[in-house]
């Protein structure tokens, strides 16, 4: 099989709602989207740090790259689906690896390379494998957040607390939706759009923790 006909074949994932015929392959979890739209814009709007801003353009992002995927329904498209979350998880990585060396260059050079790179090591290893990448990058973060902790200024961990447990309930209940566990696609508030909902929310909090550095 060549690179394209891989790339718009099947993902190699399946959620509740299964794919239909029309315009908008999954429109279920294609209109969940929408809340990172929202997020972004509010972020956006802000009057915040450049840091802040960065997440709502991260949210804005992962929005429009999840939606391609659920409308396409391509593996290409859960590609990029996943690039979009690379790319938010590896812009806080380089934020905690800049806070333990201010010196540290080319910040956007590193933020590609990881999220490439991911994609990359899922396209040849398939499956669930982008996601399991994707957790073991959250670990690295939070590992090096309390190594970062012991050594820094005090700092108010209540934003960054309240997303990982927005992130926690909402993956929870994507793996019930992933494995069709509890199923309902005919609703907005079916698993995956629920993930949506919660990880979203979660970008405002997360931005709040890191608005506190203000530039690092």
């Amino acid at each position: 099989m060549s690179l394209v006909q891989s790339l718009l074949g099947s993902p190699t994932i399946n959620f509740c709602e299964s794919a239909g015929s029309g315009i908008i392959a999954r429109p279920g979890y294609a209109f969940s989207n929408m809340i990172y739209f929202a997020v972004g814009i509010y972020l956006l709007a802000k009057k915040e740090s450049k840091i802040a801003k960065s997440f709502g353009v991260l949210a804005l992002m992962v929005g429009a790259f999840s939606m391609i995927y659920d409308i396409t329904y391509t593996y290409g498209a859960q590609l990029l689906d996943l690039f979009g979350m690379f790319l938010f998880v590896s812009f806080i990585l380089v934020l905690n690896l800049k806070r333990i060396n201010p010196r540290i260059r080319h910040l956007s050079k590193i933020l590609f390379l990881i999220a490439f790179f991911s994609v990359i090591l899922t396209f040849f290893i398939k499956g669930y494998s982008g996601d399991v990448i994707f957790t073991m990058l959250i670990l690295f973060i939070l590992l090096i957040e309390f190594y970062v902790s012991k050594n820094s200024k005090r700092l108010n961990y209540q934003s960054l607390f309240i997303a990982i447990v927005l992130i926690c309930i909402g993956a929870f209940i994507w793996i019930f939706d992933a494995f069709q566990i509890w199923c309902s696609p005919a609703t907005i508030l079916n698993g995956r759009a629920i993930f949506h909902y919660l990880t979203a929310i979660a970008i405002v909090y997360i931005s709040r923790f890191y608005g506190q550095f203000k530039e690092i």
